[in-house]
């Protein structure tokens, strides 16, 4: 049995597993639903202004749900808002040493994901190959209309602190949405491009040399930009990342500074508990 399938068969969703309370969501580890929950999930907020998802086939988007699924739960960072019980928001990130959401899921990508995977590709290419740090991968988040966007910011601060006391050095993200909340902060004054923040993008879709010649003629029809940037952990828990991300998903940097480490602490504490030997005396 693969880590992945044996971490997320251990936490269950009970008082043992709650990270917090937000407002009236309960935030969890990702490990707490099935694979079926998160792929339904992510069919319902990964089109929301995504030029690379929208319009594509259904059962092929429950499928990049599989996979984001499969790729969160080796690493066991991604989490999960529940509103009454249901699945509404979720944040999915792995080690960047993993490759794309593809690469180990055991899935077969279907042709209409080639786009997609072509962009996550090109914005990988961007990384420094001489740069050995240890990287997290940012790598997707949504909340499913009508509720609180507060809960992006909220999860994927949750993200960083993890990541940080897990020894990464650096995170990478990027995104293909003009309204998203990268895009948003990329001009909030906390995130000017320093030594600890580097913008790599933008990555131009009709410039990425596809080797399939109709998805190569389907990214210059699309005519997308992706933006990419890798900050050093440090600063992506510093109260200037917070500032701009609390701006862009219109929460308070208290809001999400007091919430979010207080729940990090605890998923890291769920993990260690659900992957500590169990003795046998």
């Amino acid at each position: 049995m693969q880590a992945h399938q044996i971490i997320a068969a251990e936490i269950p969703a009970d008082s043992s597993s709650l990270l917090g309370w937000f407002g009236e969501y309960e935030i969890y580890p990702m490990q707490v639903c099935s694979e079926d929950q998160i792929a339904e999930l992510c069919v319902k907020v990964c089109q929301r202004g995504n030029p690379l998802l929208q319009g594509r086939p259904e059962q092929d988007l429950l499928l990049l749900g599989r996979a984001f699924y499969r790729k969160c739960m080796p690493l066991g960072m991604g989490q999960v808002a529940l509103h009454k019980g249901v699945p509404v928001a979720l944040n999915t990130c792995w080690d960047a040493a993993e490759g794309g959401v593809w690469q180990g899921s055991g899935l077969e990508m279907p042709a209409s994901m080639e786009a997609h995977a072509e962009v996550g590709k090109a914005c990988f290419a961007k990384l420094d190959p001489d740069d050995d740090s240890r990287l997290f991968f940012a790598a997707f988040g949504g909340v499913e209309p009508p509720h609180s966007g507060k809960l992006f910011g909220l999860m994927g601060m949750i993200g960083f602190h993890m990541a940080k006391a897990s020894g990464f050095k650096k995170s990478l993200q990027y995104s293909v949405l003009e309204k998203s909340v990268l895009a948003r902060t990329k001009d909030h004054k906390s995130l000017v491009p320093t030594k600890f923040l580097k913008h790599l993008g933008p990555v131009k879709f009709a410039e990425i040399a596809a080797e399939n010649e109709e998805t190569s003629a389907e990214l210059h029809e699309l005519d997308g930009i992706a933006r990419v940037s890798v900050a050093h952990m440090s600063f992506c828990v510093s109260d200037f990342w917070i500032q701009a991300v609390a701006a862009a998903c219109r929460a308070t940097p208290e809001e999400l500074k007091e919430a979010s480490l207080p729940m990090a602490t605890k998923q890291l504490d769920v993990l260690k508990r659900r992957t500590a030997p169990t003795s046998r005396l």
